[in-house]
């Protein structure tokens, strides 16, 4: 067997490449086009939507399962985990990112001159 992503399987399909959005620890997959090939048959056994949390040294596991369309197992359920490192693959970090001091300056400033206005308009 070997597992890949395609754009379509032959039966379903177009599905978007894989991708993510990273929240804080929490990292939601699109997994819509992971495809099985299994004696010489192409089955999607993708899920949108695929939810993990990424530990703080980046490791992660997902599983998902999916309904079997076509093919030897058609109408039967596919367990399916996966396991990485968002770190070691490039991947997001969970770390918070701070805030620049500039951008907290910048808008200090901005708010002082919001209040000159005010003061000269209440004037």
């Amino acid at each position: 067997m070997a597992v890949y992503t395609a754009a379509i399987d032959g039966i379903n399909g177009p599905f978007p490449g894989v991708t993510g959005d990273f929240t804080g620890s929490n990292l939601t997959l699109d997994l819509s086009s992971w495809t099985a090939y299994w004696n010489g048959t192409s089955f999607n056994q993708g899920s949108a939507g695929v939810a993990t949390t990424v530990s703080g040294a980046g490791d992660l596991t997902a599983s998902w399962t999916a309904l079997v369309v076509g093919g030897a197992f058609n109408g039967q359920t596919g367990s399916w985990t996966i396991t990485g490192n968002a770190k070691a693959a490039g991947g997001p970090s969970p770390e918070p990112v701070p805030v620049p001091a500039a951008v907290w300056l910048f808008g200090s400033g901005l708010m002082g001159l919001v209040g000159v206005a005010r003061r000269k308009k209440a004037a």
